[in-house]
């Protein structure tokens, strides 16, 4: 016994230990990112996978028009802004619905029905951008945290 009757103070560790126990701590952190790395792999996979069913497919086709809407709404502003007119009543999707509805012989209110299907178009390409930003996100942070994890090896 030491003095006061407390137990002696164990000894240092030897260098071969701590040098083990880094390598463990290392060992594990690696086993971590190969493990988010197969969970990445396994749902770019699944992604790949479903992009291929009916749904994925209609998906697909269902962007063609939202990215021509995109482009027909920016040139219709850069119009606006260079020629000093605003948009008037009608906007593309107004436009069209009214072709439609004249089409179709139906009496609705083509503009109404416009604002609203541009609305939600817009509400759904918010999202997908939101979405596409926190996909970007945590990929970043995940190849910043791999990328630190690494340098233990260096």
């Amino acid at each position: 016994p030491g003095a006061a009757g407390l137990p002696p103070r164990p000894a240092a560790p030897p260098q071969r230990e701590v040098a083990l126990r880094k390598d463990v701590e290392t060992t594990e952190n690696l086993a971590e990112e190969l493990f988010y790395e197969l969970l990445f792999a396994r749902d770019s996979q699944q992604r790949e996978r479903d992009s291929k069913t009916r749904l994925g497919l209609l998906l697909q086709w269902a962007s063609y028009p939202l990215a021509a809407l995109c482009v027909a709404r920016v040139c219709q502003a850069a119009r606006s802004v260079a020629t000093g007119e605003g948009y008037g009543t009608q906007d593309v999707i107004s436009m069209l619905l009214d072709f439609t509805f004249v089409r179709l012989g139906l009496s609705l209110d083509a503009v109404l029905w416009g604002q609203a299907l541009s609305f939600a178009l817009v509400i759904s390409l918010a999202l997908m951008q939101v979405r596409g930003f926190l996909v970007t996100m945590y990929q970043v942070s995940h190849a910043r945290i791999f990328s630190a994890s690494t340098e233990v090896f260096s």
